[in-house]
């Protein structure tokens, strides 16, 4: 059985120039509020975004209502946004009083490790001025400078803040080759280094920084090493002073 078909009269048609309506349209709105609580929150830099958003979006729901909506929603993304932009330069003030003390310390144990190649190097060109003399080490650090085997670079500590020509070690002279490998040939001043300690050259080329505080271990070490060196010699060993 076939179903009639069924003709819109003139009552179910809608009047001439009807225009439906539809919901205004927020998304900018939403946006601006959205950027302007992360910028808040967690990335502050984006509150720009936000507050601009919000601006544009708060103008249009302004002059065309029908068309644009959230306006509310607009304005506290200004809000959250241009409170984010004033928060900036205090976040940046408390994450800078943080960070700062942690970036000194590693730039000064950064220095400590550069001194502590430098040293290196050093025992490496007492090692061949020793072979090219009959075992003897020379007489003064200055010695392997005059002879280029060391920079003037080198014999400064990085800590200390001088510059060459200058030399920031304590030496060890009279030593030979055949000493005791344990033996400390070459050392630096603790009061560069903050009172906290030194780095220690050791006769077979190791390098080490021992801790003055709060134990005392490096002025431990060079007693002891005094002690040895007296009993071997039977006199106070000559160490040349930083000048």
């Amino acid at each position: 059985m076939s179903v009639p078909p069924i003709h819109s009269t003139p009552q179910d048609l809608p009047p001439a120039g009807y225009t439906p309506l539809l919901s205004p349209r927020t998304g900018m709105a939403v946006a601006a509020l959205v950027c302007g609580i992360v910028g808040l929150v967690v990335c502050m830099p984006v509150g720009i975004v936000g507050l601009v958003l919000g601006i544009i979006a708060t103008v249009r729901a302004s002059r065309q209502p029908q068309e644009y909506g959230g306006r509310g929603l607009a304005i506290a993304g200004i809000c959250t946004g241009g409170a984010s932009l004033l928060l900036f330069p205090v976040a940046c003030m408390v994450v800078a009083t943080i960070l700062a003390p942690a970036l000194a310390r590693a730039h000064e144990i950064t220095k400590r490790a550069v001194g502590a190649s430098n040293l290196r190097g050093i025992g490496q060109s007492l090692k061949i001025y020793a072979a090219n003399n009959g075992g003897l080490l020379p007489p003064t650090l200055e010695t392997l400078l005059a002879d280029g085997s060391v920079t003037g670079t080198q014999l400064v500590n990085p800590r200390s803040g001088n510059q060459p020509p200058r030399c920031d070690y304590f030496y060890v002279t009279g030593l030979t080759s055949s000493d005791p490998a344990g033996w400390i040939v070459v050392y630096g001043d603790p009061d560069d280094d903050g009172g906290e300690g030194a780095n220690l050259l050791y006769l077979d080329g190791t390098v080490k920084f021992v801790r003055d505080q709060p134990a005392g271990r490096f002025t431990q070490l060079l007693d002891e090493f005094r002690a040895e060196y007296e009993k071997a010699r039977g006199q106070s060993p000559d160490i040349i002073s930083p000048h």
